[in-house]
């Protein structure tokens, strides 16, 4: 195992950014379906006292009961009704506050939210729906984007905010969970621990769809004996016919994040 260093040097700017914005009256939050505690934020929303949602996004992928919690919402960029559904359950949120407003003769009162989540959770692609404008494409790891006002509706008002990582990462394997859900890159940490530790997790919690992933009805006794196959099966070999680990790694890490043949849920050990 690798002495990783997790810390990501744009946290700390991206956190004052977000610190520095006033008159928030609300925190979105999203998160991956697929691991709704590992790619969640919530030392942020610890510090603030305001109202908040979660929603994890890629809902068709996620192996999770959808009933986990009621302060999430679980759904996909392609639902239809994706929009209504987090304003009509703003509006919830929002429900004495615009009573009492409209008792004072705020007839049309206006609120300001925080959206935040990690890169690539499908923040940017929410806002991008949500505002009715062109998709645009996720933020990548460590690039940081300027706190940008999205108008939802004439009552909600949206501030999409730079993806940021958790302000710690305890564990090598939390760590690997994040580069398989493509979160942090992949050049943080040697791909071959990576691909190691995708599949003694897919192997242990998926074994069944995970062989047949790769069309194999056997399981494999070791990794070194799945990477021995996989060179074999797709003809992965160097000069002097010699197996080619490296476009091996390569070719897994590329299939587990892009993975779409089952579902999986990250957060199991």
């Amino acid at each position: 195992m690798s002495n990783i260093n997790w810390f990501p040097g744009h946290m700390a700017r991206s956190l004052r950014e977000i610190n520095d914005l006033q008159h928030i009256d609300a925190t979105i939050q999203v998160i991956d379906a697929r691991a709704i505690i590992t790619s969640a934020n919530n030392n942020i929303l610890e510090k603030n006292n305001k109202p908040f949602l979660t929603i994890a996004l890629k809902n068709d992928l996620a192996d999770v009961e959808k009933n986990t919690s009621t302060n999430i919402i679980f759904s996909s960029i392609k639902e239809k009704n994706i929009k209504k559904i987090i304003i009509n359950k703003l509006q919830d949120i929002f429900s004495e506050k615009i009573l009492k407003l409209k008792k004072k003769g705020i007839v049309k009162p206006q609120f300001y939210i925080l959206v935040i989540g990690m890169p690539n959770v499908g923040k940017s692609s929410l806002i991008s729906v949500l505002s009715n404008t062109k998709l645009v494409s996720e933020n990548r790891p460590g690039v940081t984007r300027k706190n940008q006002l999205v108008k939802l509706n004439d009552m909600f008002y949206i501030y999409d905010t730079p993806g940021i990582m958790t302000k710690k990462i305890n564990t090598n394997e939390e760590g690997y969970k994040l580069c398989l859900l493509n979160i942090i890159k992949k050049n943080i940490v040697p791909i071959e621990e990576i691909t190691n530790y995708a599949f003694n997790f897919f192997m242990k919690n998926y074994t069944n769809v995970f062989l047949k992933m790769f069309e194999n009805d056997k399981p494999f006794k070791s990794f070194d004996d799945f990477l021995s196959f996989i060179c074999e099966r797709f003809k992965f070999i160097k000069e002097k016919n010699k197996p080619d680990f490296k476009r091996a790694h390569e070719f897994l890490f590329n299939k587990f994040i892009g993975n779409t043949m089952f579902k999986v849920n990250y957060d199991k050990k």
